[in-house]
């Protein structure tokens, strides 16, 4: 009788975890469903507050609990582009917002560490590919801008306007061409991709411009890739002589004044007078010279560099 009541028993609980089996698959079902309503309840109301256990579901870029966060992909190359930032940004909570430029923040070190270490002809290729790219940069770079006790940027238009109205102008590395739209000279603004119209997009080393057609050539904190010295190349073969070369750079990229001064000695190697210039006292943060093309017959050394300027992680 004890073998027979076992066995029964035996039987029940088979058909019993069978039958448990198959609800528990109804029931994840039903709580998937659940879940999903809850998101899109919470997608259409920004107010909610996120949850502090919400979880990323499925591999999708939605968040329990909250309104839904554009995630990058693990593709390092992707990235929302700013205008859809902007479009989605009211609906943001204040916590996802600070996720959001955090993760903006993110993209534009790595993408500058990418411009100081990489070739101009290979970064000017790799913008081509994916401008999105050159839109988080400036982004970042505006940003960084905006905290700047002085923008060099400023200094050397008002330069322009006080000292130089006449002069045919290049500006290497423009960035969104603000000089060009600042000062009433003729002003060929070059960079990595085309903000604009006014822009043309090529490797700085190679610019479409005759040689020796041009009275300034400006490099604003550009002077980013590891052959810098084909950047100032294309500078000599572009500007007249007397012409002018003005650069502003970031410091810290000299190391200390004898870096400086190693810079002033590669100028003028390459044929540049170099002029009393130095103003620390002035700004502690950038360093700018202005100096004037004297030959044509002058020697750059390939093998000069200058220290990438990295912002640091976090």
């Amino acid at each position: 009788m004890t073998k027979i009541v076992s066995a029964k028993i035996q039987k029940k609980s088979g058909k019993a975890s069978k039958k448990s089996f198959k609800q528990t698959l109804q029931d994840f079902d039903k709580n998937k469903n659940k879940n999903q309503n809850k998101i899109n309840k919470n997608l259409k109301d920004p107010s909610k507050k996120p949850n502090k256990y919400s979880k990323v579901k499925n591999g999708s870029n939605n968040v329990t609990g909250s309104t839904a966060v554009s995630v990058p992909s693990s593709s390092a190359t992707s990235a929302p582009s700013s205008s859809l930032i902007q479009g989605s940004s009211s609906k943001l909570s204040s916590l996802q917002h600070q996720f959001l430029k955090k993760l903006e923040g993110a993209r534009f070190r790595t993408i500058n560490e990418e411009l100081y270490t990489t070739r101009g002809d290979v970064a000017f290729q790799e913008f081509q590919r994916d401008p999105s790219k050159f839109e988080i940069y400036h982004k970042g770079y505006r940003d960084q801008a905006a905290l700047w006790p002085v923008n060099p940027l400023d200094s050397i238009i008002q330069w322009i306007i006080s000292c130089h109205k006449k002069a045919t102008i290049a500006d290497m590395g423009c960035g969104d061409a603000r000089l060009a739209a600042s000062v009433p000279n003729k002003v060929h603004s070059f960079d990595l991709v085309a903000v604009n119209t006014t822009v043309t997009p090529c490797d700085i080393a190679h610019v479409p411009l005759a040689t020796g057609s041009v009275d300034i050539v400006i490099f604003c904190l550009s002077l980013m890739g590891v052959n810098m010295p084909d950047f100032i190349k294309e500078a000599l073969r572009i500007l007249k002589i007397n012409g002018i070369l003005k650069v502003a750079e970031v410091r810290s990229r000299f190391g200390d004044n004898k870096g400086i001064l190693a810079f002033n000695k590669f100028l003028q190697r390459a044929g540049f007078e170099v002029k009393a210039h130095d103003r620390m006292a002035q700004n502690k943060m950038f360093f700018e010279v202005e100096c004037v093309k004297m030959t044509d017959e002058g020697i750059v050394d390939d093998t000069f560099e200058l220290k990438p300027c990295q912002y640091k992680k976090r």
